[in-house]
């Protein structure tokens, strides 16, 4: 408690930009931003941020509304002269990937802590957090934008409708929920969820939240000669009484400190899965003969992030100990060779422990690890239409099962989560039924949500306009292009065909994990182009009806 208190207090220090900091821009969105990290705000934790959104928006002399499902809604009304400009959506969402590099932070209650740093390679300033946990930026930089652009920037602008969401993190549930009706008459949507300052991005992959469980089977650990006994008329009760353990051996073996990620964004950048190496593991001990059984398979944290650590309790037998060992050495060596450059860190670790009370039972154990194997990981398909850009990819993003959980009186199961993305209908498709498949045939039940895909317009008129204040604002040329991720003007789409949306952000580089980090020096460019295109809308007659 005294340590979360000690936290609170530092993070009210920080509600000011530092003296690094210097134009008053950076400095505006930053202080924005300080307010947003003193709470709490992971998906489904939302209601303290949506309360300070609420009560800053009522200091303004406006009056937010929150839905039913606890999105924000505020109308602006246009600056003087502007007011037959089209109505324009600005948008982001309130909740955030709650990342924590170890029990030291409490995603449901620590606040984040925020610093700058310095990027080592070009020396370019940073705002990152402490290290413990996420920061936050993903969408709260954006967000905090939004808030100075309209308040604090001076923009004159035609009418406004800001909408913060919740829940997209977790499916972009906040976004489905929306009332059709928030965007009638609505002509343009700005959403600021982008992650690359220089990319304007009119289109975006859809998506499939894919939740797989079973109920496992756990029995008291037994040695190989109870187990044949049991299967020869020993019975259930033969195979759940207490036995002899002569002969057998347990091992922790964790896989950690890979760089993880977020699971569309740097889907292709050839990062390790721990889950996957993990599994290639326990799959090759069975290519090779070895009885093993899992006590405990941890990896991940959420669909939607590339697992970074995976760890497994299994039970061998002795006499397996050299084939076991020359198994971990050949995934050693793996790990250095094929990713020492995107993942430097990762290693992997094995130690003796104590023999567990509980294990799978054999086949269920088998099934968890088959149907892991089964599941697509990575880059499956290309788009053709802008090169290196991904069409179609498969992220095996967590795993959960623990046979001790059943000495606590709990039921216990296994739980696997992955989550597919494509900009092309027929191959999404062709993923989902492959896992589906697979879960079937290895005895797993299938809950996907899902979302459609934002298609790409060369002719958005939003384009044409953020390209123009883009020039203006840098002298350059900015990015055009659709994004493998899901973004919430691809469910807006289909509420309402009749929009032309865009999507921008500043550079937040490794969202979805502790090493979270923005460059500064994106933060006023993006505020300043936000502010140019809020203008050149405001100058606009509004002719649809």
């Amino acid at each position: 408690m005294e340590g979360s208190e000690e936290r609170k207090t530092d993070t009210k220090e920080q509600n000011t930009a530092p003296e690094k900091i210097t134009d008053s821009t950076t400095a505006g969105v930053l202080k924005e931003f300080a307010a947003f990290c003193r709470f709490p705000h992971g998906s489904g934790n939302e209601e303290k941020i949506a309360e300070y959104l609420s009560e800053r928006l009522k200091k303004e002399g406006l009056s937010p509304e929150t839905d039913s499902a606890g999105n924000l809604i505020c109308d602006i009304p246009a600056s003087g002269g502007c007011g037959e400009a089209p109505l324009t959506v600005l948008q982001g969402h309130m909740d955030m990937v709650c990342a924590a590099l170890d029990d030291s932070y409490c995603p449901e209650t620590d606040p984040v802590i925020w610093k700058l740093g310095e990027e080592k390679e070009s020396g370019r300033l940073l705002l990152q957090s402490d290290g413990r946990s996420s920061l936050g930026a993903d969408c709260g930089l954006g967000n905090a934008v939004l808030l100075w652009t309209v308040f604090s920037g001076g923009c004159v602008h035609g009418p406004l409708r800001l909408i913060f969401t919740v829940e997209e993190e977790i499916g972009l549930a906040g976004a489905k929920k929306l009332d059709a009706s928030v965007f009638d008459d609505v002509k343009y949507v700005i959403n600021v969820d982008g992650f690359h300052w220089g990319r304007l991005v009119a289109g975006s992959a859809s998506g499939s939240r894919e939740t797989y469980t079973s109920p496992a089977r756990f029995v008291r650990l037994a040695s190989s000669e109870d187990e044949a006994a049991a299967k020869n008329g020993g019975g259930k009760e033969k195979q759940c009484a207490k036995t002899k353990k002569s002969g057998l051996i347990a091992f922790e073996v964790c896989v950690f400190g890979f760089q993880s990620g977020h699971s569309g964004y740097d889907i292709s950048k050839g990062r390790a899965n721990a889950i996957r190496l993990l599994n290639g593991l326990l799959r090759d001990l069975t290519e090779r003969k070895i009885i093993c059984r899992l006590a405990a398979y941890h990896g991940g944290c959420g669909h939607n992030v590339i697992p970074g650590d995976a760890s497994a309790v299994v039970v061998i037998r002795r006499k397996d100990l050299l084939v076991f060992q020359d198994s971990v050495r050949k995934l050693m060596s793996r790990i250095m060779t094929d990713y020492e450059i995107s993942d430097p860190d990762g290693t992997l670790f094995y130690n003796e422990i104590a023999l567990p009370e509980y294990v799978l039972a054999a086949e269920d154990g088998q099934n968890l690890v088959d149907f892991m194997a089964s599941i697509h990981d990575g880059v499956l398909h290309w788009m053709k239409e802008i090169p290196g850009m991904p069409d179609t990819s498969s992220n095996l993003g967590m795993v959960k099962c623990c046979a001790q959980e059943i000495a606590g009186g709990e039921a216990g199961g296994i739980c696997v989560k992955t989550f597919a993305r494509s900009m092309t209908p027929e191959y999404h498709d062709e993923v989902l039924r492959e896992h589906r498949e697979a879960a079937e045939k290895y005895g797993f039940r299938d809950d996907i949500s899902e979302y459609g895909v934002w298609r790409f317009d060369s002719g958005n008129p939003l384009i044409r306009l953020t390209s123009q204040a883009f020039r203006r604002i840098t002298g350059k040329e900015p990015e055009v292009t659709a994004e493998h991720v899901g973004l919430e003007p691809s469910v807006f789409c289909g509420k309402a065909d009749h929009l032309h949306m865009i999507n921008v952000g500043a550079d937040i580089i490794d969202p979805h994990t502790v090493h979270e980090r923005v460059h500064v020096d994106t933060i006023r460019p993006f505020a300043l182009v936000m502010a140019e295109v809020l203008e050149m809308i405001g100058r606009e007659k509004n002719t649809e009806t």
